[in-house]
């Protein structure tokens, strides 16, 4: 494991509870996993109160688009953030042309239902499955 990564719901969140302006970042081509978590994680920050931007370098494909939130998705992020989260995106390449921002950010989380096969986020939460399935996301307080 590399020096500069951490693991840990708890320190993720203690972050994103700092930070004043947070952008979630989907892969590129996004599908409904990463959608679904940009979205939930987005509008469950900005109904804490943060300025949330979400991106994804691909617009919302129009199956995914009666999505709530999915209008607010932004295809390039110019704004310096406190913090910026990655979700299921197993390696920084899938961040596409949106990575340069991502890495302007103080800190930076990575969270997947994937192991991590190229870790990238200073902090990491991996969300295992349960019987298979994926649903069971830890809640944001």
């Amino acid at each position: 494991m590399k020096k500069h990564l951490k693991l840990g719901f708890h320190d993720a969140l203690r972050v994103l509870n700092s930070a004043k302006k947070v952008m979630v970042v989907s892969h590129v081509n996004p599908d409904g996993d990463t959608l679904g978590c940009m979205l939930a994680l987005g509008l469950a920050l900005m109904q804490k109160g943060k300025k949330v931007l979400l991106a994804c370098q691909d617009n919302v494909p129009t199956r995914f688009q009666y999505l709530p939130g999915s209008e607010l998705v932004q295809t390039e992020c110019r704004e310096k953030v406190d913090v910026a989260v990655a979700v299921d995106c197993g390696g920084e390449k899938q961040l596409g042309r949106l990575r340069a921002a991502f890495f302007k950010a103080r800190s930076t989380v990575q969270i997947d239902h994937h192991d991590f096969g190229d870790a990238f986020g200073r902090y990491r939460c991996w969300i295992r499955s349960v019987g298979g399935r994926r649903d069971r996301v830890p809640s944001y307080p």
